[in-house]
């Protein structure tokens, strides 16, 4: 990326950032400008960036420890897993969810509607583990929200003060996902599935928080991670879309492929500027929970959540409590 069309997308960025402010709506060639400047900068745009946005944020208080869905956390244990996402660009906590939280989340993902990814006919319906007819079954965000249990987890203060360690002062939540992959027969879009390497880069800076829901083993779909990736990308790969691991075979060690398995329960944090992937699914079928905190929304749109009474009685106080990390994503 030549220094002209550096300063060119940075000036775009910049007057889209001035209308998102005001219209809480990235327009889309500032949108399209950051994605080029991440590629075009290695990261360091995003960097710079990311520390712009927050400077003028005091970061929330969670005293000497936090307890939650993470462990008992001290601030010394919640900078080292900080650390070792910038270094690896995941973490895998010792701790998993509680077995019962899994059971209420599987029950719940075998009782409520989700959307075929692949489908032309994209009406909602119960998964049938029986008889899967699409590859992906994606939750609706409104579903998931409404959902007790999972107002918990996005509001769990472990979680917060990790994503805040990371991302930097008074995170947002900005995403929330759930999703059914399964070993359907038939031509696949592996692209579509987000099955081929990639990097996603919908904010300036975020962090993911993965939860296995089902045992996840080497056949059936395990989080794939080119390890320090969201640190060094070597310029025949630097680039945006997916990319076939041949490519990335050619300019990484082979070491530094991780497929991630893990029983039930088990939490990642992962920062998914790196290059990731859901292997393919061989046979049986995997259920996994998301939850993403950015710095801010700046970048893709995605619609809110309706908020009601049913959210307004059990998650209401924390969103007071943390007004910056749901003010945007509820409405």
């Amino acid at each position: 990326m030549s220094f002209a069309n550096i300063i060119r997308d940075t000036f775009r960025v910049m007057r889209g950032y001035s209308q998102y402010r005001k219209t809480k709506r990235t327009p889309e060639f500032a949108y399209y400008s950051m994605r080029r400047l991440f590629t075009g900068t290695n990261g360091r745009f995003n960097n710079v960036a990311a520390k712009l946005e927050t400077v003028f944020l005091s970061p929330y208080n969670f005293g000497n420890e936090v307890n939650g869905i993470l462990g008992k956390l001290s601030r010394a244990e919640v900078k080292q897993v900080s650390r070792a996402v910038q270094r690896d660009g995941f973490y895998i906590f010792p701790q998993p969810l509680p077995p019962e939280k899994v059971t209420e989340l599987v029950k719940f993902s075998r009782s409520t509607p989700a959307i075929p990814r692949m489908m032309d006919d994209k009406t909602p319906l119960v998964y049938d583990s029986a008889a899967p007819q699409s590859p992906i079954y994606d939750f609706p965000a409104q579903s998931l929200f409404e959902s007790p249990l999972i107002q918990s987890l996005l509001t769990d203060e472990s979680v917060l003060a990790v994503a805040q360690e990371y991302v930097g002062p008074r995170p947002v939540l900005d995403l929330v996902t759930m999703w059914w992959s399964t070993a359907v027969c038939g031509k696949v879009d592996l692209s579509q599935a987000a099955q081929l390497y990639h990097f996603d880069m919908d904010r300036i800076k975020f962090l993911k928080f993965f939860i296995y829901l089902t045992d996840v083993d080497s056949q059936n779909g395990p989080h794939c991670y080119v390890r320090q990736s969201q640190r060094i990308k070597p310029k025949p790969v630097r680039k945006d879309g997916r990319i076939k691991d041949e490519e990335l075979m050619a300019n990484y060690p082979k070491e530094d492929f991780v497929e991630i398995t893990g029983k039930a329960g088990t939490i990642l944090a992962v920062d998914t500027s790196g290059f990731h992937k859901g292997k393919p699914l061989e046979q049986g079928e995997r259920l996994l929970f998301q939850m993403e905190f950015a710095s801010s929304m700046f970048g893709q749109y995605y619609p809110p959540v309706k908020s009601n009474e049913e959210i307004e009685a059990s998650f209401g106080e924390m969103a007071k409590k943390y007004d910056r990390t749901y003010k945007e994503i509820l409405q």
